[in-house]
């Protein structure tokens, strides 16, 4: 299925033609890069999907039942079962804090049934969404590059960020160098089948992202992106001599690396660890005391570190870290399932383009959780997207072939 090379005839002024729910999705995930605010996004977010649920009920005659017979979907439901039921026994947490950890299970549950929707009811539902996220996110880094170097003054120093949900370093490399890898993935597969432009285009797009995710300075993203790029290059069924320009290519960008952060980035690197290491030492003593449930979704303790500066902190600025906390050893065992048997299908699936961008994402979300986030439920930002959007491809594609 070469959804990446179907001809749009129509342009982007045709979504309202692939129906008002897929379209209205697609302006949702694009919205990462323009809406105002988290609380705007996260606003147009409920009017979007609990709209859209709402609509596939009235009309009855949508059946998704076919899509439970993915396995991949199977183990996706174990986890999210457990972590709704260590809500249940989450220490610290009021009611208001449980009911907001019940609300991200439903939301995620009406994600997944639209996704497959989606997915399932437009066949190009992936080919306009990444064709818009690739203007949109153009324009984006245009905008914010000019805000932020020109209209603030900030200098070359500075970790560059965005507005609205990309407000953070953080989550601005984030969402940046996964387009990198998607990129890298759609250019390395079907190389020969674009023209001399469309190459030219898709090479200078992702060094533009790839300068994005260097201008943040997040030493993680920056990693993930060389490191997932790179096994992209090597493993697509590509000519000898574009593998090695590939390659070449990728050891510029991590040349470039080495440069600035030796020269124009020193303070960035005499920040060490940014007390990481303290922090997660901190956050796991805590689980000494419950570690086979963890705290529950939810709990809100405190972390005990010695370092003034980071004692009595929240965040644990690990998603696996975070899982062991909130979940133990049983729960963090769920996840590392669920991580397996992506993989696993994806590697059975591996010819079908859709699966092996995914893949390439998922695996760079998982690089990036292990110095940033919260959870892989908890919060609808930009970690959240990248973990469940290409899992749900997946797991679509296997119960396609197995329906």
């Amino acid at each position: 299925m070469n959804i990446f090379l179907q001809k749009d005839r129509d342009g982007f002024s045709s979504l309202a033609k692939v129906g008002w729910l897929p379209a209205t999705v697609m302006i949702w995930i694009a919205g990462y890069f323009f809406f105002p605010s988290n609380k705007s996004h996260y606003q147009f977010f409920l009017l979007v999907f609990l709209s859209g649920i709402v609509w596939l009920l009235m009309r009855g005659k949508q059946n998704l039942a076919w899509l439970l017979k993915a396995r991949l979907l199977q183990v996706g439901g174990l986890y999210l079962m457990f972590y709704f039921l260590s809500i249940f026994w989450s220490v610290d947490a009021n009611i208001a804090e449980r009911f907001g950890e019940v609300k991200t299970v439903i939301y995620l549950l009406i994600f997944t049934i639209i996704i497959f929707y989606c997915l399932d009811r437009c066949p190009d539902f992936l080919t306009r969404l990444i064709k818009l996220i690739i203007v949109v996110a153009g324009i984006s880094l245009v905008f914010n590059l000019i805000l932020f170097y020109v209209v603030n003054g900030n200098p070359l120093t500075a970790r560059f960020h965005g507005f609205g949900r990309l407000w953070s370093p953080l989550w601005m490399a984030a969402i940046y160098g996964a387009l990198t890898v998607i990129l890298m993935s759609i250019l390395t597969h079907r190389f020969n089948q674009f023209t001399r432009t469309q190459k030219i285009w898709l090479i200078l797009t992702i060094v533009a992202y790839f300068i994005a995710v260097l201008a943040t300075q997040s030493r993680m993203a920056i990693a993930a992106t060389i490191m997932v790029s790179f096994l992209v290059a090597v493993s697509g069924n590509v000519s000898s001599k574009f593998r090695l320009f590939s390659v070449l290519g990728i050891l510029v960008m991590l040349m470039l690396t080495l440069w600035l952060s030796s020269s124009v980035f020193d303070r960035m690197f005499e920040r060490g660890q940014s007390y990481r290491l303290d922090i997660w030492q901190g956050a796991l003593s805590l689980l000494s005391d419950k570690p086979y449930t963890g705290y529950g979704a939810g709990s809100d303790i405190q972390i005990e570190t010695g370092v003034q500066k980071v004692d009595g902190w929240h965040h644990y600025h690990s998603s696996y870290v975070a899982t062991l906390v909130d979940l133990g050893w049983i729960g963090f065992s769920l996840v590392l399932l669920l991580m397996t048997f992506t993989f696993v299908t994806a590697w059975r699936l591996r010819q079908i383009l859709a699966v092996q961008i995914s893949a390439g994402v998922f695996l760079y979300c998982l690089l990036i959780s292990l110095t940033f986030g919260e959870g892989f439920i908890s919060r609808m930002n930009v970690q959240w997207l990248l973990f469940w959007l290409p899992f749900l491809v997946i797991a679509y594609h296997q119960a396609t072939r197995e329906s």
